[in-house]
């Protein structure tokens, strides 16, 4: 698996998400304007629901010409979130987010 080597994680981390919403970052780091290479705090950043703005007709993922205007709803709610390591080999890990899937509740026999 070819891998790019020196991209910076900050702009790809849910704490610095997370400053540019409340202004608060857990590192000084977080609310710097570059990014770091290296980080004991990294996270992905999480999921958030999006959907078309009102009376939009055209499909809101597709090409950038075509692509319809949608809006945020809001972050996924933590506790249906799982957060998945695949294992890419060689030592290297991608976590990537997950919604956990419903548990289904047994009926209790009568």
């Amino acid at each position: 698996m070819n891998i790019e080597l020196g991209h910076g994680l900050c702009f790809r981390c849910e704490y610095r998400a997370a400053f540019f919403d409340t202004g608060y970052g857990p590192r000084y780091e977080c609310g710097k304007s570059g990014a770091v290479h290296s980080c004991y705090m990294f996270i992905p950043t999480k999921p958030i629901a999006v959907g078309p703005i009102e009376g939009e007709k055209r499909p809101i993922f597709g090409p950038w010409m075509v692509a319809g205007c949608k809006r945020s709803y809001g972050l996924i709610n933590n506790r249906q979130l799982r957060l998945k390591l695949i294992d890419l080999g060689d030592g290297k890990l991608s976590a990537v987010w997950t919604i956990k899937p419903e548990r289904k509740i047994k009926k209790e026999k009568a």
